[in-house]
Parts: C-alpha cells; sequence; structure tokens
C-alpha cells in the first residue's frame, strides 16, 4: 500500500489535537481534544521558538501550550486590636530605637583605690614559734583545716571591710584616740577552742588567759571611738581568741577536737604594748597582710609611727 493509501486509511490528520486512546484502538474508536482556534478563543500559545518574558532563556518547543494564571485577589489587611496592657507594635519600635540614657556620674575620685582595713594587736615571735609547731602537730592525713601562716598571726580587735583612703586616714585617729587612755599589759594564752561549735567547726581558736580582761577593755575603747568616727562594726560581744586555722570541710573534726579538748596551749604569755591598722590583700595563696599605722599604747602617736610591716 502506498503512503497516500496509508494517510486515507487512518483518517484525516489533525493539526494541534492529540489524541486519546491507545495505538491499537480503531480510528473509528479514537477520541479527540478540540484545537484552539485563533479566531474563536484568545490566543495563549506563542509561537514557536519565541522567548518567554521576564528575561529566560528558555524556548517554547512546537506543540507546547503556555497557561495564563488569573493575577490574585487583592487582600484586605485588618490591623488587630491590641490587648488590655500591651504595647502596640509601633511603640515597641520606637523604644527599640531610643537611645539608652547616660549613667549618672559616679561619686569620688574615678579609679580610687580602696582598701581592707582592720585593726589588731600584734603577738610576738615567741607565741608564732609555738603555734607553729601545735599546727604540725594537728595537720594529721585527713583533716581539712587552711592553717593560718605564723607571719600572719594578729589578735582582732575590729574588722572594718573595704575603705577609701580617706575613711583609712580617720581610722588612724579614732584608734590613736582609743590607745591614749591604755598601757602597755602581758597576756596569757589558754586552752583551744572553735566557732561556732565542733558539730560544724570553721574557725580554731587559742583563747586568752592573763590580761583577757585588758585586751577586752581595750577593744571596747577601739571600737566605741570607730563608732563615734562613723563606722559600722559587728554587735557582738567581743571575745579575745588568736586563730589558728579555718575548716574548708569539717572532715578530721573529731580528732582535732581529741588532741586540743583537754590540752593546755603552753604558749608563753606575750607583751601588748600596740594596735596596728591594717591592710588585707586576698590573693589565691592567702592574705597579704600590710601595716598601715602602729598607735603605740599610751600614747597620741609619733608622726614617725606611720607605716612600716
Amino acid at each position: 500500500m502506498s503512503t497516500s493509501a496509508s494517510h486515507a486509511a487512518t483518517g484525516p490528520k489533525f493539526i494541534g489535537c492529540s489524541w486519546v486512546g491507545t495505538g491499537s484502538a480503531s480510528a473509528g474508536t479514537r477520541r479527540r481534544r478540540p484545537s484552539i482556534s485563533s479566531g474563536a478563543t484568545r490566543r495563549l500559545q506563542p509561537r514557536a521558538g519565541k522567548r518567554l518574558g521576564g528575561g529566560t532563556s528558555q524556548r517554547l518547543l512546537p506543540g507546547s501550550r503556555l497557561l495564563q494564571r488569573k493575577p490574585p485577589a487583592a487582600v484586605e489587611v485588618v490591623p488587630r486590636p491590641v490587648a488590655a496592657g500591651r504595647r502596640p507594635w509601633g511603640e515597641w519600635q520606637a523604644l527599640a530605637q531610643r537611645r539608652p540614657a547616660p549613667r549618672p556620674a559616679a561619686t569620688g575620685k574615678p579609679g580610687e583605690e580602696r582598701v581592707r582595713t582592720f585593726v589588731a594587736v600584734p603577738v610576738d615571735e615567741a607565741v608564732r614559734h609555738g603555734i607553729a609547731r601545735w599546727q604540725a602537730r594537728l595537720a594529721a592525713p585527713g583533716v581539712d583545716i587552711k592553717w593560718v601562716e605564723p607571719h600572719n598571726l594578729h589578735i582582732t580587735l575590729a574588722f572594718l571591710g573595704e575603705l577609701e583612703r580617706a575613711a583609712v586616714a580617720r581610722v588612724e585617729d579614732a584608734v590613736v584616740q582609743a590607745c591614749a587612755g591604755h598601757r602597755l599589759f602581758t597576756l596569757g594564752f589558754n586552752g583551744f577552742g572553735v566557732f561556732p561549735d565542733w558539730r560544724a567547726p570553721r574557725v580554731l581558736w587559742i583563747g586568752a588567759g592573763q590580761g583577757a580582761e585588758e585586751l577586752i577593755a581595750l577593744a571596747q575603747s577601739v571600737c566605741g571611738a570607730l563608732r563615734a568616727a562613723g563606722f559600722a562594726l559587728d554587735d557582738r560581744p567581743y571575745r579575745p581568741h588568736l586563730t589558728v586555722g579555718r575548716w574548708r570541710t569539717p572532715r578530721g573534726a573529731d580528732s582535732v577536737r581529741a588532741a586540743v579538748e583537754q590540752a593546755e596551749s603552753g604558749l608563753p604569755p606575750c607583751r601588748l604594748d600596740r594596735v596596728d591598722v591594717m591592710a588585707s590583700r586576698l590573693t589565691p595563696r592567702g592574705p597579704v597582710y600590710t601595716v598601715i599605722r602602729h598607735v603605740t599604747l599610751g600614747e597620741a602617736g609619733a608622726p614617725g609611727d606611720n607605716g612600716g610591716d
């Protein structure tokens, strides 16, 4: 059969239409979709080979169609009502753009050094050596105590905390005034004790024996002069003691108690003739003490008594 005869047998050829059905179906059972005529409807298919709009480099292939989408409907934005007690969004934006207010100027001199200050009575070398022997005896394995270095041993009369230099000068004047009414005396030492108690000990100390009344009177005079100068101090009754060590944890408290509860300190008496205004600087290895001023008992304090260690 010739080519023209084959075409005539299969039916007419439709341009721009697609057949629906299998290839094995006869020509009479096939259905066709109506083609889009250029005169009946709006032309949706551009010319083959024409570039798409928007700068794309794609080309339409022959026989493909470009569907036209409807533009989206306009959306009406309805403002959401603001709940009671809440700020509208515009106010939050205004607050975010507002510059922070400048800080008030700091009082006092900028960068002024502050001094951790206390008032104490020093002890002599014989007492320091005796306490060092006790510390070595009590430092058994399992005892969790940080011992006071022998060169740092002292008897505290008043602790004032961090002060400005001008305030430290007022402390010196108050101590000079307090010491003017006292004379040198001898202080003895007796047994050991702890703060607050043996169930949860924190501080191990040696108590005062002979001369304890004179030491209490001196502490009361110093604290009274400091309060009159405007300094706030602890209101608890003064208990004269010499701190030996401080517990990190209560471990080893029972063994220490068994060793010192009925024991005498065996320390020699100490001659007290002055009071020191001290500065304390805390370091990772422990506190470092510096004498700000020596004040001799019974004297008004000479200009040459300032400083030294």
